[in-house]
C-alpha cells in the first residue's frame, strides 16, 4: 500500500474519510515493522521491500496533509501517531541511519515505543517481558538494549524529542513451561521446554492472573502475592515481577500495579509524553490503568 503514490493516495482519503466521519481524534498507524516483519513471506508473495521506511515516511506525510487540511475546515487538528518498535533494525535503515525516522516524527504528534516482547516463550530461556533497566545477572547478548530505557535512549539519540514519545507498557505476561529452579530457586534466565498456556497461548493478561488466583492481594490491596503454588518475586535491577511455581515449573514474566508506577516515575522523569498499553481487555477491571490514572498528569 505505501510502495506507490496512487496507493497511498487511496489509503489516505478513505483513513481520512473515516476519521471524519465517526468524529475520531485522528489515527494511529502500526506498521510492524517496515524492512523488518520478522516472519516468514507466502511463497509468491511480496511482504517487504527495502524502500518501505522512506515509503513510510511518503505515507506519513501525505495522511498529515490531508489530516490538516480537513482539520482547517472542521475547526480541529486531527492526531497522526505511530507505534514504533523498540529495536536498533525498527529504528536504523540498512545503512545505520535513522534519517527516516527523524523526518517522519516532523509529522506526527507522538510516536508510541512498544517496549514490551524483549523477551518471550520463543526463547529457550526465560527472561522479562518488558524490563525497565538492564539486569546485571542477566548474560543473554541483548541485556543491554531489551529494555525499555535503552529503548527510549535509542530514540532520544537520534534527536527525537521527548514529548513526542510514550513508553508503552504490556498488561499482559507471557508464560514458560518446564524451567528450571536455577540456582536462586526463581528460574529467572534459565532453561526451559517451551510455553506455559495462559489466558490465550503462553499470553496471561493480567485480569486472568488475578481471576485465575495467580496473583492476590497483599495487606495493602495490592496484587503482590503470588497464589496457586506461585511465589512473586521483584527484580529490583529491571524493576519488574515475575512468578514461579517450583512444582509445575512455570515461570510469568508480566507487569503489576509496583512495575507501572516505576515507569510512571520514569515517563515524567524522561519528560516523555506519557504512557500507552497492549491491551484495554487484559487490564479489564482497572488495576494497572487506576495506577498510571493516579501517577501521570492527565
Amino acid at each position: 500500500m505505501a510502495a506507490s503514490e496512487a496507493t497511498r493516495s487511496n489509503f489516505v482519503d478513505s483513513a481520512v474519510a473515516f476519521v471524519r466521519a465517526y468524529r475520531f481524534d485522528g489515527i494511529d498507524l502500526d506498521w510492524e515493522f517496515p524492512t523488518a516483519i520478522g516472519l516468514p513471506c507466502v511463497a509468491g508473495a511480496v511482504c517487504q521491500r527495502p524502500e518501505d521506511k522512506q515509503n513510510y515516511v511518503l505515507l506519513i506525510d501525505a495522511l498529515r496533509w490531508a489530516l490538516d487540511l480537513a482539520g482547517q475546515k472542521d475547526h480541529k487538528r486531527y492526531l497522526v501517531t505511530i507505534a514504533a518498535g523498540a529495536g536498533t533494525n525498527h529504528v536504523m535503515d540498512a545503512s545505520g541511519s535513522s534519517a527516516w525516522l527523524v523526518a517522519l516524527a516532523k509529522s506526527v504528534d507522538w510516536i508510541n515505543i512498544m517496549a514490551y516482547d524483549y523477551h518471550g516463550p520463543w526463547d529457550t530461556n526465560s527472561g522479562l517481558l518488558a524490563p525497565l533497566f538492564v539486569d546485571s545477572n542477566d548474560s543473554s547478548p541483548t541485556a543491554l538494549t531489551f529494555n525499555a530505557d535503552a529503548s527510549v535512549k535509542l530514540f532520544l539519540d537520534q534527536g527525537i524529542a521527548p514529548n513526542k514519545l510514550v513508553l508503552g507498557l504490556p498488561f499482559y505476561g507471557y508464560g514458560w513451561a518446564g524451567c528450571a529452579p536455577g540456582p536462586n530457586a526463581d528460574a529467572l534466565y534459565q532453561p526451559c521446554s517451551g510455553a506455559a498456556v495462559g489466558s490465550k497461548g503462553a499470553n496471561f493478561d493480567h485480569a486472568f492472573l488475578v481471576d485465575a488466583g495467580y496473583l492476590t492481594k497483599d495487606t495493602n490491596g495490592a496484587y503482590s502475592v503470588g497464589g496457586k503454588g506461585f511465589i512473586r518475586h521483584w527484580n529490583a535491577a529491571a524493576k519488574v515481577p515475575y512468578l514461579y511455581n517450583a512444582d509445575s515449573k512455570v515461570f510469568i514474566s508480566y507487569e503489576d500495579e509496583a512495575s507501572v508506577h516505576e515507569k510512571a516515575i520514569y515517563i515524567q522523569g524522561k519528560g516523555l509524553r506519557g504512557a500507552m498499553f497492549w491491551e484495554l481487555n487484559a487490564d479489564r477491571h482497572k488495576i494497572l490503568g487506576r495506577v498510571l490514572a493516579k501517577d501521570l498528569p492527565h
